[in-house]
């Protein structure tokens, strides 16, 4: 699971996760592949993909339009698009260190979690 967002800008595939699947011998080449591009494979014979395509977009879209949303009040309060852009990314990676680290709700900021926890 990557964000390819831009045709000309490629992603960086290091601690991606990829579904490897087909016949033992392409599983154990792909595996292979993937290892050798940083990647992390997964062999998921079960897998529903249209959850698992449908998780993936929802992830990413919306990280990205959350991240819209914060820049446009980051120029509210007077902040140029390219700098909170500077900002908001590497929020956005300390926010998923802490859902690959923590897992969920762990990952949510201590106020936001300790709001979940109940008495």
């Amino acid at each position: 699971m990557i964000s390819f967002a831009s045709l000309e800008v490629g992603p960086t595939l290091t601690r991606g996760q990829v579904n490897v699947d087909g016949d033992p011998r392409a599983v154990r080449v792909a595996s292979r592949v993937a290892r050798l591009l940083g990647m992390r494979p997964r062999h998921l014979p079960n897998l529903d993909k249209v959850a698992y395509h449908a998780a993936a977009g929802m992830v990413a879209n919306g990280a990205a339009a959350l991240a819209a949303a914060g820049t446009e009040l980051l120029v509210r309060a007077s902040v140029t698009p390219k700098v909170a852009a500077e900002m908001l990314g590497p929020l956005l990676r300390s926010v998923a260190d802490n859902v690959e680290r923590l897992g969920l709700p762990a990952a949510l900021t201590v106020r936001c979690a300790a709001a979940t926890r109940r008495p």
